[in-house]
Order: C-alpha cells, then structure tokens, then sequence
C-alpha cells in the first residue's frame, strides 16, 4: 500500500522527467546555413583560382610554342654529368683502404699475449683435478670429450649400470633378426 510520502515521490520524478524530455539545448546543434551572411571571401577565392588557371594556361601556351621551335636550348641531348664529389669519394676510399692496410700489418706484427700451450696445460690439470673429486673415478667422462650428450640420462652421461655392478631389467636393445637358415629350413 503506497504511503502518501512514496506518492509525492513518484509524482517528483514524474515531474523531472517531464521537465527533462521538454528542456531546450543551449548549444546550436543544427546543421550550418547554406549560404554564410557574407560571400566576400568565396568570392576572393574564386578570384585568385581563375588568376591562376589563367596565368597556367599563358604558361603552357608559351612552352608549346617553344618547343615546336627549334632553339639551341630545347634540343634534348643525353648529357652526362660530373660529380662534384668523386674525386672525394675516392680519395676517402683510398683512405680508408690505406688504414685497413695498415691495421692488418700492425696486427700481423704484433706478438700473441695467451700462451695456448699453458691454456691445454691448465685444462689438462682441472680434468685430473675432477677426475679425483668423483665419486666413481672409472665412470669419469671429461668435459668437452666425444662421449658427453646433451641429456642428463645416466647411460648417455658415462653412467653404465654393468659398469657399475647393477643388473639391468631392461631387455638389451640390440637383438638379432633370425633369417630362414636358423629355424632349420
């Protein structure tokens, strides 16, 4: 049951609805006249655009006429030119050229700092060094050899469980195919 406050309520925002729908926009929404209160400046424009068309026109008109004459200076002739800057490209080339020359011999002269025969040396130790920090010395696989994979498998790191003293569950993976003759045909 509506009380008489709800009433006065619902008639309220009635009214504000109302008074919302009839409200006038305060800015000029409509689209632009035709035609602006001054044509001045379209006629301005159009002025200087049948100036310039004219004064094109004058121009082409000339440049025909000269060209259907026969003048040193309409004569098309394949000219090659110059450049201004070939002789400094050459001499920068040259340049260039002569430093690279000079870095190569600088650097062919010069003696080699890293004894590579101590560096095999060094490596040499820090295997036997390795070889001695193992747990199991006779499964030992030295770094950078052959025998090393990329995988952490066991069996592809040097870890073989007959070397080891374990027995494999696993049938062996190289079996031979019988032929014909071994069934007794």
């Amino acid at each position: 049951m509506p009380t008489n406050e709800q009433n006065m309520r619902k008639s309220e925002y009635e009214a504000h609805q109302k008074r919302l729908k009839e409200m006038k926009t305060t800015l000029d929404t409509r689209p632009p006249r035709e035609m602006p209160m001054s044509q001045r400046r379209e006629i301005e424009r159009r002025q200087k655009q049948s100036l310039v068309e004219l004064d094109n026109r004058l121009l082409l008109d000339r440049l025909a006429v000269a060209m259907s004459v026969k003048n040193i200076d309409n004569e098309r002739k394949h000219v090659t030119f110059i450049s201004l800057m070939e002789g400094k490209k050459k001499r920068e080339l040259q340049r260039i050229e002569s430093d690279n020359r000079r870095l190569l011999q600088a650097i062919r002269k010069t003696v080699p700092v890293y004894n590579h025969l101590q560096w095999e040396k060094d490596a040499e130790n820090r295997v036997h060094y390795l070889r001695n920090m193992t747990e199991f010395p006779d499964l030992f696989v030295p770094p950078g050899s052959q025998q090393r994979a990329r995988s952490s498998s066991p069996t592809q790191i040097g870890f073989s469980p007959s070397k080891a003293g374990i027995k494999s569950e696993t049938p062996a993976t190289h079996t031979t195919i019988p032929t014909s003759s071994s069934y007794g045909n």
